[in-house]
């Protein structure tokens, strides 16, 4: 078996490091939103959530335009009329 050598801090941490790690109001406060559920908040008081739907129902209805056939598309959907022409007049 290999020997592993485990490193281990040996100097203490910056004090203005610990100040930060100490403030149990703000620890609680990013755990209440992390922990509610989205539903509960209105839609208009999550900007992120709101932003991201946004998102989502404009790339839906580009895609959906995008899909739609032109009216040339919808008269010959196959181009089988354009092979008859082609071999008719060689």
């Amino acid at each position: 078996m290999e020997k592993r050598k485990l490193h281990t801090r040996t100097t203490p941490p910056d004090p203005k490091i610990m100040g930060r790690k100490k403030d149990f109001g703000a620890f609680m406060d990013n755990y209440r939103k992390g922990t509610t559920p989205l539903y509960k908040k209105p839609l208009y008081k999550n900007p992120r959530l709101f932003l991201a739907l946004l998102l989502i129902i404009l790339v839906a209805i580009l895609v959906f335009e995008s899909g739609e056939e032109s009216p040339s598309e919808k008269q010959n959907p196959t181009g089988a009329d354009t092979v008859k022409n082609e071999k008719q007049n060689p």
